[in-house]
């Protein structure tokens, strides 16, 4: 469901020609339900509508999603019947609002590789990063890390499973992953690739490789040499940075 209040955008002369009660229902503030399925919108007068888009998860490609923090704000006028999305740079017919989720996940895709590549013009850098702040940013940054390999020490197997990165990081793993470190001993230094769910949470661990035991100055050298922390590692264009 939309909801949306509508600003009528008359002359003033044709209301002020119109019986009483027609301007006093002119004037009121009220909920339109808007139906994208019409192909088109016949209205007796030129009006303007205000849309809140209550559809928050958006495609950007594979199965991962873009989420928004708030409903998204559509303006529509029906001199031209196009749906603008505010803030966005996007315009698109009404007859296209059920392809709308998809285009809105476009665009965003759009401007997010161009920042990848330092492709943003003035105008575009503006806008995404509006964007930006619209959307869980970090969650969909997550959702497109590669499995990185990393180095840690178990601690405990049972009743949890317990792990200590080579950076000093202390983690507890899921119960459901503890079968994927039984090969191990508890005490034992190990590197291994590790996945992530869109929280950061490791979702799998694989490609275990044994490694010999570490003293502290060894500890330390690797972690120097180490690579960054998950959160360092995001894909994250400079000028939004700030955002995470």
């Amino acid at each position: 469901m939309i909801n949306s209040k509508a600003r009528n955008l008359s002359e003033s002369t044709a209301i002020d020609s119109a019986p009483t009660d027609l301007k006093d229902e002119q004037k009121e503030e009220h909920v339109l339900d808007v139906d994208f399925s019409k192909q088109s919108v016949s209205p007796e007068q030129e009006f303007e509508v205000e849309l809140e888009y209550n559809h928050r998860s958006f495609p950007v490609g594979g199965k991962d999603h873009l989420d928004t923090l708030e409903p998204l704000t559509l303006k529509y006028t029906d001199s031209d019947a196009k749906m603008e999305i505010v803030g966005w740079g996007l315009t698109v017919n009404l007859s296209d609002g059920s392809d709308l989720p998809r285009r809105i996940g476009k665009r965003f895709l759009e401007l997010f590789s161009k920042a990848i590549r330092d492709d943003l013009s003035e105008q575009d850098e503006a806008c995404f990063e509006k964007i930006c702040n619209q959307v869980d940013y970090r969650k969909f940054c997550r959702s497109r890390e590669l499995p990185r390999f990393r180095e840690a020490l178990l601690v405990l197997k049972q009743p949890i499973a317990f792990l200590k990165f080579i950076d000093g990081k202390k983690i507890k793993i899921n119960p459901e992953l503890t079968d994927q470190l039984m090969v191990l001993d508890e005490g034992q230094y190990f590197g291994a690739l590790f996945e992530h769910n869109d929280d950061g949470t490791i979702s799998r661990i694989k490609n275990i490789v044994i490694l010999p035991n570490f003293d502290s100055a060894q500890v330390e050298k690797r972690f120097s040499e180490s690579v960054p922390s998950v959160s360092d590692s995001l894909d994250v264009p400079d000028n939004i940075k700030k955002l995470l």
